[in-house]
C-alpha cells in the first residue's frame, strides 16, 4: 500500500471489501468476532471474521479498539489478498494479519490512514459504493496538519505537529476540533497519494465536514428517529463551529429532552463546539460522568478531552473519574486530562499515580507529557516506566520526558537515539518529529551532547541539525558553550546548529568550522566540509582549507571537501 494512500488508492488496491458487524467481544482475552452483513467488492471476507487484538506499538491501540467493539457497531473490512486487510471502524484504522482461519491477528494501528478517511462506518460504506460503481463523492478526511508552511520569515512548521506525529504514530487520537476534518473529491480515478490530493486544489472542496449552508438540514437531522443520524449531526454541526449557531436552539432541546443520554452528551459537546461560552453544556457533560451507565461516563470523558483547553472546569470531575470502577471510563477521564494539556496541572499527582496500573499507564504517560513543563514533578516517575517491564509504554515515557524538559530531557533524549539508531525503519521517522516538534526544543542541546556518543553521531547530528529551526533563548545558551568543547564533533555540529538558528554571526559559525576541517578525526573534518558546501558563497573565505582537505587522508573527507568546493565557488 502507498504510503499516506487516498480511499480511491486502498479500494483499487483491495481484492475484497465488506461490512463487518460486531458480534461479540472479550476484553479480557482482547478478542472480537465479526459477521458478515454486506460485501462491497469480491466475495472473499468469510461469513465469520475472528480477530485477535495485540498491543501494537502502543497500550492505547488495542484499547482503542475494544472501546469502540460493542455488538452492533459496523466496521469496513478492505481485504489486500488472503493474507492482509485493514479496517476502518470510523475514527480509527488498524491493520491485521491472516492467521489459521477464521483468525486475524491486529498487528498495528494506522491512524495516518484517517488522511484517506475520517467519518462514520455508515457513510464510508455509501462512498464505497458509489465509487465502485464509478461515481465522484465528496469524502471527509482529516485535515492536513503534517506539512511545513513557508512565511516570510522562512520555514515555519505547525506549532501542534508535535500532537500530529504522536497520533500518527497511535500515541494519540485524531480527535475532536483540535483535529479538523476537510471535504475532497473521492474516486476511483483520483490520485493514489494525499500528498497528491493536497497538491490538487480542484479536489478540495472545503474545510469542515459541511459548510454553513448545510446547517438546516443537519439540523432537520436531529430529530431523526435514527441515534446514529443524530448523533452524526450533532458532531458534524459542532465541527462547524461558530457558523452553525443557527442549530443553539435545536441542540439545547436535544442536550435536555433526547430519548438517549449518550445523544444528549454529544448535543452539550456541539453546543460547546459552536459556542465556548454557553453555560448549559459544560454541566451537561461533568453530570454524565457520574452516570449509571459506563458507556455514557465513558463518551462524556471522551467530549470533555475532544474539547480540550475549553473543559479545563471539568479537571477536578476527570480526576475523580479516573477512580471509575470500569476501565474504560478510567482510560477516557485520563486521556482527556491529556487533551486540555497544561490547564490541567492540579491533575498530575493523580496521573502519576495512574502509571502504577498497567490499565491506566498507557494514556497517563501522554497526559503528563501534553501537560508538559507543568507535569515536571513526575520526572521521575516517567523515569521509572522507563526502565520498566512495562515495554510498550517506554517509547511514550521517553517521549513525554522530553516533551516536559527539565532534568528528565536527557534520559529521554538517549533512549530514543538509541531506540531509533537500533530499529531505523520503525522509529527513525517517529524520532525525527519529535525532536522538530515545537515542543521538542529543549531537547535542542542533549542532542547536541550526543554527538559525542560515535554510535548515536549520526542520528544525533541530523536531529540537532533539524531542530535548530525551534530555538528559544535558554537551550541556545546551552549550546553556545559547546562551540568550545574539547571534542571537534560538539565544535562542528554547534556551530551548524547556532547558524541555522542565527544565534551567532555566521562568520563565527564559519570560523569553527574552518578550524574543524583539521581536526583528528575523519568524521568531523568531513562533516564540517559537508555544512560548508551547505553556505555555498558565504562561505568562500574557507576555500584555502577546503583546498587542502582535496588531499585529506579520508576519502570521505576528499569527495565532501570536492563538492563543498563548487557550491562555496558558484557565481
Amino acid at each position: 500500500m502507498a504510503a499516506m494512500p487516498t480511499l480511491g488508492k486502498i479500494i483499487k488496491d483491495s481484492s475484497d471489501i465488506a461490512v463487518l458487524e460486531v458480534d461479540k467481544m472479550s476484553r479480557e482475552k482482547q478478542v472480537i468476532i465479526f459477521k458478515k452483513v454486506a460485501d462491497l467488492k469480491g466475495k472473499g471476507v468469510p461469513d465469520v471474521v475472528k480477530h485477535k487484538l495485540t498491543d501494537g506499538f502502543h497500550p492505547r491501540q488495542s484499547r482503542t479498539i475494544l472501546d469502540w467493539a460493542e455488538p452492533g457497531a459496523i466496521a469496513v473490512c478492505f481485504q489486500h489478498g488472503e493474507h492482509n486487510a485493514v479496517i476502518c471502524i470510523g475514527g480509527y484504522w488498524y491493520q491485521c494479519a491472516a492467521a489459521e482461519a477464521p483468525w486475524w491477528t491486529m498487528t498495528t494501528g494506522r491512524l495516518e490512514l484517517s488522511y484517506a478517511y475520517r467519518g462514520s462506518t455508515g457513510k464510508l460504506r455509501e462512498h464505497v459504493t458509489a465509487m465502485l460503481a464509478g461515481k465522484e463523492v465528496v469524502i471527509t478526511t482529516l485535515k492536513d496538519r503534517l506539512f511545513t508552511r513557508v512565511s516570510g520569515k522562512g520555514v515555519e512548521r505547525n506549532v501542534d505537529q508535535w500532537d500530529a506525529y504522536e497520533a500518527v504514530g497511535a500515541r494519540r487520537l485524531m480527535r475532536g476540533k483540535g483535529w479538523p476534518v476537510c471535504r475532497i473529491k473521492a474516486s476511483l480515478k483520483m490520485p493514489n497519494t494525499a500528498f497528491e490530493v493536497i497538491r490538487d486544489t480542484d479536489l478540495i472542496v472545503g474545510d469542515g465536514p459541511a459548510t454553513p449552508d448545510d446547517v438546516p438540514a443537519l439540523t432537520k437531522a436531529l430529530t431523526h428517529e435514527d441515534a446514529r443520524i443524530r448523533g452524526e449531526a450533532a458532531e458534524d454541526l459542532g465541527l462547524i463551529g461558530p457558523a452553525a449557531a443557527a442549530a443553539l436552539p435545536a441542540l439545547l432541546k436535544l442536550s435536555e429532552k433526547d430519548a438517549d443520554t449518550v445523544i444528549r452528551v454529544e448535543a452539550a459537546k456541539a453546543i460547546a463546539g459552536i459556542d465556548p461560552h454557553n453555560k448549559t453544556a459544560m454541566p451537561i457533560l461533568v453530570e454524565a460522568l457520574k452516570h449509571k451507565s459506563a458507556k455514557v461516563r465513558k463518551r462524556a470523558a471522551e467530549c470533555l478531552g475532544d474539547l480540550g483547553p475549553a473543559s479545563k472546569s471539568a479537571v477536578a470531575a476527570l480526576v475523580t473519574a479516573i477512580g471509575d470502577s470500569d476501565p474504560t471510563v478510567t482510560w477516557a477521564a485520563t486521556d482527556a486530562l491529556g487533551q486540555i494539556g497544561p490547564d490541567a496541572e492540579s491533575a498530575v499527582s493523580a496521573l502519576v499515580d495512574a502509571l502504577k496500573d498497567a490499565g491506566t499507564r498507557g494514556a497517563a504517560v501522554d497526559a503528563l507529557g501534553q501537560i508538559g513543563r507543568k507535569a515536571e514533578s513526575a520526572i521521575p516517575a516517567l523515569e521509572k516506566v522507563l526502565t520498566g517491564d512495562d515495554v510498550s509504554a517506554r517509547w511514550a515515557a521517553a517521549s513525554s520526558l522530553v516533551r516536559i524538559g527539565g532534568p528528565g530531557v536527557k534520559t529521554g533524549v538517549l533512549y530514543l537515539l538509541e531506540t531509533a539508531t537500533r530499529n531505523r525503519e520503525r522509529n527513525w521517522t517517529d524520532v525525527t518529529h519529535i525532536f522538530t516538534a515545537a515542543t521538542g526544543r529543549q531537547a535542542l542541546p542533549q542532542l547536541v551532547d550526543a554527538v559525542r556518543n560515535p554510535m548515536l553521531r549520526d542520528l544525533a547530528t541530523e536531529m540537532a541539525s533539524e531542530a535548530s529551526v525551534y530555538w528559544t533563548k535558554d537551550p541556545l545558551a546551552d549550546v553556545k558553550d559547546y562551540l568550545r568543547d574539547k571534542d571537534a564533533h560538539v565544535r562542528c555540529v554547534a556551530a551548524w546548529v547556532l547558524h541555522s538558528a542565527r544565534a551567532v554571526p555566521i562568520k563565527e559559525a564559519i570560523g569553527v568550522l574552518r578550524e574543524t576541517l583539521s581536526a583528528s578525526h575523519p568524521w568531523a573534518r568531513c562533516q564540517a566540509a559537508l555544512y560548508l558546501g551547505k553556505l555555498g558563497a558565504e562561505a568562500r573565505d574557507a576555500v584555502p582549507e577546503l583546498t587542502r582537505a582535496l588531499d585529506d587522508s579520508d576519502e570521505g573527507v576528499r569527495h565532501a571537501a570536492a563538492k563543498a568546493l563548487k557550491a562555496v565557488q558558484r557565481k
